[in-house]
């Protein structure tokens, strides 16, 4: 059986740098699963891109928050949009999906050097043979990026 649209919403912050030479600026996509098949066995996978604009090389920390929906990095959920059934995902650094990117207590290290501009990938992956409700899903995780 074919179930709806599942989505999550990546919601960013723009943060500048201390210092006013190396300003940063941050857009993210949102990251769209489309249809999603509880009865296959492999995984729903999807990417996002962080687009990141600095006036200056800098060292910076790339930071994504707990799920709004399950509070937590390591389980994020996303929400149907009228009842109250869940949807397990993750958002990974890498794509074999085996670096859970979260902050710095919850997903390691999130260091990168920008030069002037750079796309990081958000690969996310919605775990399969869930049985949940027909309908659309979302979540909103935060992105942050700090010097």
């Amino acid at each position: 059986m074919r179930r709806n649209v599942f989505r999550i919403f990546l919601l960013s912050m723009l943060i500048g740098c201390s210092n006013v030479q190396a300003h940063c600026s941050i857009s993210v996509q949102d990251m769209l699963f489309g249809s999603y098949d509880v009865l296959n066995p492999e995984p729903t996978r999807s990417t996002a891109a962080i687009n990141l604009t600095c006036k200056a090389p800098i060292l910076v920390t790339i930071n994504i928050g707990p799920s709004l929906t399950s509070g937590a990095i390591d389980q994020r959920a996303m929400r149907h949009i009228n009842r109250n059934e869940t949807l397990a995902y993750n958002l990974f650094r890498d794509t074999a999906m085996t670096q859970i990117w979260g902050n710095e207590s919850q997903g390691g290290n999130n260091n990168v050097r920008i030069d002037r501009q750079m796309t990081l990938w958000i690969h996310g992956l919605l775990y399969p043979q869930q049985d949940v409700w027909v309908g659309d899903y979302s979540d909103s995780v935060t992105v942050t990026v700090l010097p």
